[in-house]
Order: C-alpha cells, then structure tokens, then sequence
C-alpha cells in the first residue's frame, strides 16, 4: 500500500510505481459521507468502501465526513435527524467514537481525509477538530492517514519499476463553496478552477451534493517542446446523505435530491505516459 509524502502542509504525493503495462492504480475521491446523520446511506458508503479495499486502491475522503449538526443553537439540526446511538450528552466525542471504530477496517486504504464545512463550523464554534481527532485514533491504531484542510493538492507520481517512465498527474481538491446550484448543478465554476489551478490535471469540488464529470481538452507543449493534449478530469464528488422529501434544511432551502456516490479514478500506463480514467462510483 503505498502512503502519501507530505511536502508541505497542504501538498502531498502519492507515489505510484507500475510493475508491468497491465498494472492498474486506483484512487476514490468521495465527500459529503454526513456519516452522524440518520440520512447517510452507510450501506452504500461501506460497499465502496469494501470495493477499494478489495483493490487495494486509495481513498481519498475531501470533506463533510460528519454531520454535526445538532449542537445548541445550530439552525441546520434536527434531533429527529440524529441515530439514536449518539443521542448523548457527550455529543461530538459519540460521534467522532462510533465513526473511528466503523473505518478502523479501511485504515490501510483511507490516506487523507479533509475538512468540510461541517467540520470547520464545529471547530470555530468549539474549539474541537473533529478530523483531526479522528486521524489521531485511526493511526493510533496502525493507520497512515493525512489530515487534510478544506483545499490542497495531491500529486500522483507515477513511475515504472523505479527505472523511469516517470510522470506527475497534479490533483487539485477543495470541499466547495456556495448554494446548490439546481441550474448550474455548479458546472459554470470548471472554467474558473483551470484558471486557478492551471497545473492541475484532476480538479474535484464537494458540498453542494451536486454530481457530475466533466473532461476537458487542452494543448500543451511537451517537455521536448513539441504539441501535445491533455484531458483535465473535473469532477463534482456527490454525497452519502439522502435527502428528506417533507421536512429538514434541505427542504427548506430547495436542494435538489442528490445523486450518491463518489468517483474512482484508474491508471494504467499507456505508451510513453499512462491513461486515466473515470468510473462513477453509484
């Protein structure tokens, strides 16, 4: 299993070293678990979970792995919307204990899990960091997981047997920003993040429980200053949390009913580079 190497606090490079042609890499990026709420699809969540285990693939969690949304004077809580289990006084330490204990299985596979909204509003109001606080257990327990922020990249740097065919494939992650966007779905920002970030060759965004994948062309020069194209993977990474149809903040404020699920990416090499692909996870 291959770990992340931390180059500053909110860079890291995830080393891939392919042994033959027919050798495949995966990572999954997901976000938006809310895995407190009595909405999360937990059931869904651990089949993609238990899937890249099988593979042996990295999974990258990009924000809002918990809900937390039922502390005093939060506008957006519902304690109808909160699983009995974690019905407690000692509210965030229930939580933080019954999702720790639930991943200690995907340890090994889970290598960095940053915040969201959910978790930085948590923090601000009450000077606890729950991702923080849950990396901590899990490597504890023998894992080696980054505790990512709400942005930050993740260079995939592919090699072939250590003796060359070497490539650097930059990700660029942010949870997100901003409402639903029920027209949109959110799309209009994908020109404005490859303005952005102009390294980047996977942009993937969360919070909005919006889903979707766009790929766009572009020339470049190769480093023998000859054209070239690349693809640059945009995705939007969806939700584990289902929406409510009669009652609840979703409902109040119009969200669309999201698409759940995440996305894997796979890696192969191809000719002189490798080829990436995206599969959505559903």
């Amino acid at each position: 299993m291959y770990d992340l190497i931390t180059k500053d606090r909110d860079i890291h490079v995830l080393p891939f070293d392919f042994e033959n042609t027919e050798d495949v890499k995966s990572v999954y990026l997901l976000s938006d678990i809310h895995f407190d709420s009595i909405k999360c699809d937990r059931k869904l969540f651990f089949k993609h979970l238990d899937r890249a285990k099988e593979e042996n693939a990295v999974v990258l969690i990009l924000g809002d792995l918990y809900d937390l949304m039922n502390m005093k004077f939060d506008p957006r809580g519902s304690y109808d919307s909160l699983r009995p289990e974690l019905k407690a006084m000692a509210y965030i330490d229930e939580v933080i204990k019954d999702c720790s204990e639930k991943l200690e299985p995907y340890k090994d596979i889970i290598k960095l899990i940053g915040q969201g909204n959910h978790e930085t509003n948590i923090t601000k109001r009450h000077g606890v960091d729950p991702i923080q606080r849950t990396v901590g257990i899990l490597n504890a327990n023998g894992g080696n997981i980054i505790a990512g922020y709400y942005a930050g990249w993740v260079v995939i740097k592919c090699s072939r047997n250590g003796k060359g065919g070497r490539r650097s494939f930059p990700l660029h992650y942010h949870h997100g920003y901003g409402g639903n966007a029920k027209r949109s779905k959110g799309v209009l920002n994908v020109d404005i993040d490859m303005k952005d970030y102009p390294q980047a060759v996977i942009i993937a965004r969360g919070h909005t429980h919006q889903k979707w994948y766009v790929p766009v062309m572009r020339d470049v020069l190769t480093s023998n200053f000859n054209h070239g194209q690349e693809t640059v993977h945009v995705v939007q990474t969806g939700s584990y949390k289902k929406k409510d149809r009669s009652i609840g903040w979703e409902v109040e404020k119009g969200f669309s009913v999201p698409r759940l699920g995440g996305w894997k990416f796979s890696i192969k090499p191809f000719g002189q580079s490798y080829d990436i692909q995206c599969e959505e996870l559903h």
